[in-house]
């Protein structure tokens, strides 16, 4: 059985590396590799993973058979004197192969420049034939075999491959899976006792973030919030003054808010920072979903903005899923170890009085109870 499908993936490999050299479609190999990775994707939502790994496999020889095609189908035609005297301009070399009828190299520089422009090269065509020796990598087949061998409680390849991934991101055809593939690695990390590298990972998130700067050297913004918690009686004025909308870093900034509190003994100076920017982002991305659903909504408060929340059924499992009010109780606990009691025990009762998740709401409830009492 298994002879059977090498030898089904050997024919298929050899038909969509034919249709590249002869560019019936310039697109053609590059779909295909989609298509199988998306059956491979299929396979793994079905717990086959072993199927899954094999169109992995497949995918990825197409993709590197049809960019391997490509390139020698540029170095061919690029190589006749009348060509290289258009020198390295890509219009300039295109006009000419359009003058010389030379479909396949034409139907390779369509197919590439359909997502990346001449300008993206730098007009170059040496530029241009670089970067598809560099896209012979295929980084979301490495992506998506990481997954299959980590839900296969074989972590340790599973890291492998995600880093291989991660070393070939700016190969990404969907540039944002970076940060999928960043945390995928933070949480193994996390899950193989590598608080470290967890740690690592989080903040190259966070450091592309201009409101974050990176620890012991925050931006000039965030100083000014924090000193609006630490100097005000409530964090009323904190939440009604501030907003940030880097919705993909929330993740980040909530799991070193637990990181930094819970695991690594209490180092307050920087979990304060990125729990007042998990908090902030929660308060934003709650209040975005709000005016989505009915555009007269204001921002008045976190009691109505939860109770708000709270009559919506399918936004209230939307931030519970998403963990959004888990930002306010770790933010708390924070303020209060960190000498801002008072506005410690504000936002507990305040979460434990309006929270419509009754798991956040009681949690909440027993802390400022527990503290309230010191």
């Amino acid at each position: 059985m298994k002879n059977t499908i090498l030898s089904q993936r050997s024919i298929l490999i050899a038909i969509f590396t034919f249709l590249a050299f002869n560019a019936f479609s310039a697109t053609s190999t590059g779909n295909e590799a989609w298509r199988i990775l998306e059956r491979a994707q299929m396979a793994f939502e079905r717990g086959e993973s072993g199927e899954a790994l094999l169109y992995c496999e497949e995918a990825r020889e197409v993709h590197t058979s049809g960019i391997n095609a490509y390139i020698e189908i540029l170095k061919k035609s690029l190589a006749p004197a009348e060509v290289r005297k258009a020198g390295d301009d890509i219009r300039d070399v295109y006009a000419v192969l359009e003058k010389r009828n030379d479909s396949p190299a034409l139907a390779v520089f369509d197919a590439v420049q359909l997502n990346h422009p001449a300008n993206f090269f730098g007009k170059s065509v040496t530029a241009m034939l670089v970067w598809l020796e560099k896209r012979l990598v295929y980084p979301e087949a490495d992506l998506l075999v990481g997954k299959i061998y980590e839900g296969e409680g074989e972590n340790k390849l599973a890291l492998s491959f995600y880093e291989k991934a991660w070393k070939n991101r700016d190969m990404l055809d969907i540039a944002e899976e970076q940060y999928t593939l960043i945390y995928r690695m933070a949480d193994l990390s996390a899950n193989m006792q590598k608080v470290g590298a967890q740690e690592a990972y989080l903040l190259i998130i966070l450091t592309e973030d201009p409101i974050f700067g990176k620890p012991g050297e925050e931006s000039p913004t965030l100083r000014a919030m924090l000193r609006t918690l630490e100097s005000e009686p409530t964090t009323d004025k904190f939440f009604s003054l501030y907003r940030h909308s880097n919705f993909t870093a929330y993740k980040a900034y909530l799991d070193l808010s637990h990181f930094y509190y819970y695991d690594s003994r209490k180092r307050l100076d920087r979990a304060l920072p990125v729990a007042a920017l998990s908090a902030t982002i929660a308060v934003t991305r709650l209040t975005g979903a709000l005016v989505r659903t009915g555009f007269e909504y204001v921002y008045s408060g976190l009691p109505d903005l939860f109770n708000r929340i709270g009559k919506n059924g399918e936004l209230a499992a939307w931030a519970r899923d998403n963990r959004y009010w888990d930002s306010f109780l770790v933010l708390a606990s924070v303020l209060y170890d960190h000498g801002e009691r008072i506005q410690a025990l504000y936002l507990w009762n305040l979460v434990a009085d309006n929270c419509p998740d009754r798991v956040a709401s009681r949690r909440a409830s027993v802390l400022a109870q527990r503290y309230e009492t010191y």
